[in-house]
């Protein structure tokens, strides 16, 4: 039951889509916490990997030709967002996880 706050709720109710969304993050969330620490202590390694390996080597498949320093800066920044949308979704799991009580502590 939520608590009434002037005309809204002060806790409002999950829609269907959030907590399908939800759910799928909590699905998704130990393979994100496993790429987050892969990435912070082999980010060095990752970038290097991207310079000298063939990852970097076209980024798009309809590139008619390669520029693997252009696409390796591509790549570790496509990594840093991703490990940044990580770091936010985590954050958001844990703090709800959080929130949540326990019935049986006091």
């Amino acid at each position: 039951m939520a608590m009434a706050w002037g005309q809204g709720e002060l806790f409002a109710k999950a829609s269907k889509q959030e907590i399908q969304r939800t759910k799928f993050l909590l699905d998704k969330y130990t393979d994100m916490v496993s790429l987050m620490r892969d990435f912070e202590q082999f980010e060095q390694h990752m970038q290097q990997v991207g310079i000298d390996g063939e990852a970097a080597r076209r980024i798009d498949q309809t590139d008619l030709h390669a520029d693997k320093t252009a696409n390796a800066t591509i790549l570790i920044e496509k990594q840093r967002w991703v490990y940044k949308r990580y770091d936010f979704y985590t954050h958001q799991l844990e703090r709800a996880q959080r929130l949540i009580k326990n019935e049986e502590s006091p």
